[in-house]
């Protein structure tokens, strides 16, 4: 919850000692008028007030503060360089903004905030500088927002918010300054949406949020703040979509997550909050779509298409990619090829086509694409070579008709062309056209 009262009472409060002009010699019990500006041509006035004695700490009799543009902000009264009685900060537009009682120096009596309509924002009481009794927020519209207890200038007891409308948002409940007991959080309509326990400010026993229906959506467990046993969480119709596992704020054993109709969607392990063993997905159809297999350090990951076939199978260690992984068509057939050390590409990539033809190479050293791609037709014939040089397109290029023909040839030098790019026609012939780049 925002404690606004923090904002606007403390940080309205003068400090202990002012920054004043140098002051001409006076007289033992005499004042002399003191006049701070806010430029050096001594045109805008910031404050004006009295000092006794020469002495620039006491500060004595009416104190005015006012704005760059003109207009009072704000203005007391000091006895011997202490506050005393009303102190009072107004808005630009001249409005009361708020008031704070002092006692030779000290916060005694009601604070109040308004806003610049002249609307109470917020009430406050202190005693001898510290908050004491009930701190209320408002609306413009004069209805409570929230209403805090305070004993001894800490939160003690109950914490209520409200909506506009009067309805309760947040109920808490405080002992000497830390959240206690029961928390409980309300829709608009009224309705309970969440219900927790703390115990010394953190979350302590069962946690539980609600549909606007009443209906449980999530139950959980914590001792000492961390969830501990097992998490549900539910579909409005009641119907549990997930169950979870929790040791001492870890994740440990089986977690079971479910489609809205109960059929099983993942199925999932862990040990000391890491994934251990196999862990499965689903179709809403019950068929295996992942199964991942993860040991200490190396995991293995396979997904398959609806029918049950080999959709691809992924190598890892830790989370880095390793090793040879491969994507299948719906026929079988490998669709692509690539080969990762240490989380990057080397070697050969190859993609093909359903029949089982290469449709193209490409080469890779320590992740970057290095070498000679190649791309084919269906038919197996050779359609375009491209040379590459750590990314960069870099030296021969040659595209060719199914025929064998070349159709076109150039050169690149860093990824763009060079020198005279020529086409052929289907025949061999040079076209009388050469493209300069």
């Amino acid at each position: 919850m925002q404690v606004l009262f923090s904002q606007l009472i403390y940080g309205i409060l003068i400090a202990g000692s002012m920054a004043l002009p140098n002051t001409v010699m006076a007289q033992a019990g005499q004042m002399q008028p003191v006049t701070t500006y806010y430029d050096s041509a001594r045109t805008m006035i910031k404050e004006q007030y009295h000092i006794l004695d020469e002495d620039s700490t006491k500060i004595q009799g009416a104190y005015t503060k006012f704005y760059r543009e003109g207009g009072i902000a704000a203005k007391g009264n000091f006895e011997s360089g202490k506050l005393k009685g009303i102190f009072s900060e107004f808005y630009s537009g001249g409005a009361i903004q708020r008031t704070i009682p002092f006692d030779t120096g000290i916060k005694n009596g009601p604070v109040v905030v308004w806003s610049p309509e002249g609307d109470t924002l917020q009430t406050a009481h202190f005693v001898n500088d510290t908050l004491q009794g009930k701190v209320v927020e408002y609306y413009p519209g004069g209805q409570v927002k929230s209403q805090t207890s305070f004993v001894k200038g800490k939160p003690d007891g109950l914490i209520r918010t409200f909506y506009p409308d009067g309805n309760p948002k947040e109920e808490l409940s405080y002992s000497q300054g830390v959240q206690q007991g029961l928390a409980q959080t309300f829709n608009e309509q009224g309705r309970l949406i969440r219900k927790a326990n703390y115990t010394a400010g953190k979350p302590d026993g069962e946690v539980t949020d609600y549909y606007a229906s009443g209906q449980v959506l999530n139950q959980a467990h914590f001792v000492s703040g961390v969830p501990h046993g097992i998490t549900h969480s539910f579909a409005e119709n009641g119907k549990m979509l997930s169950e979870e596992h929790f040791k001492e704020g870890f994740q440990e054993g089986a977690s079971y997550f479910y489609y809205p109709d109960g059929k099983i969607k993942h199925e999932l392990y862990y040990k000391n909050g890491k994934q251990q063993g196999a862990q499965k997905s689903y179709y809403p159809s019950g068929a295996l779509e992942t199964l991942l297999e993860a040991g200490n350090k190396k995991k293995v990951e396979k997904s398959y298409e609806k029918d049950g076939s080999l959709k691809s199978e992924k190598y890892y260690v830790g989370n880095t990619p390793e090793g040879t992984w491969k994507t299948y068509h719906p026929n079988g057939q490998i669709a692509t090829e690539k080969h990762f050390v240490n989380g990057k590409l080397e070697g050969t990539l190859a993609t093909y086509y359903p029949s089982g033809k290469v449709k193209q190479t490409e080469e890779f050293r320590k992740g970057k694409k290095t070498g000679t791609e190649k791309a084919y037709y269906p038919s197996g014939a050779l359609e375009r070579e491209t040379q590459y040089y750590f990314g960069a397109r870099q030296g021969d290029f040659k595209e060719y008709y199914e025929n064998g023909q070349v159709k076109t040839a150039g050169q690149y030098n860093g990824n763009k062309k060079t020198g005279d790019w020529k086409s052929y026609t289907k025949q061999g012939l040079a076209e009388k056209k050469t493209e300069k780049p």
